[in-house]
């Protein structure tokens, strides 16, 4: 990421770096107050503090539909962390197992959540990004 900034992934999947046009951060509370009011209403819990969806942290969005990436905090005697896509066109989170590098393996695979266009692989900085 440090070689493109704020990046684009598969022409639609929006990736914040942490001192990006978009910091990161950023990104993360933005998507998550829209991702907690689609899910529970309006809240302003910190994640340590919420339970259930406002557990899950943003981390990426797709800018052809809205769908919001999501890290998924491990629970049980599992250690993992998994991913989670928001489907914003309709109230669903679907959980995918393995953690970010295993949910864009799948994606390099052919293998998209519902709805999401399928095309290759293509890593490029988001426009009007500069170069970390």
């Amino acid at each position: 990421m440090d070689g493109y900034g704020d990046a684009v992934v598969f022409r639609h999947l929006f990736i914040a770096h942490p001192e990006g046009v978009d910091p990161l951060l950023k990104v993360m509370q933005e998507e998550r107050q829209t991702f907690l009011a689609d899910v529970e209403g309006a809240s302003d819990a910190p994640p340590g503090d919420s339970s259930g969806l406002g557990r899950f942290l943003p981390w990426a969005y797709h800018d052809f539909n809205g769908d919001v990436c999501l890290l998924v905090p491990p629970s049980g005697d599992s250690l993992d962390w998994a991913v989670a896509v928001s489907f914003r066109q309709c109230p669903e989170v679907q959980i995918f197992p393995g953690g970010v590098t295993e949910f864009l393996q799948t994606l390099t695979q052919g293998e998209f959540p519902r709805g999401w266009p399928r095309v290759g692989f293509n890593w490029a900085s988001a426009e009007g990004s500069p170069l970390i």
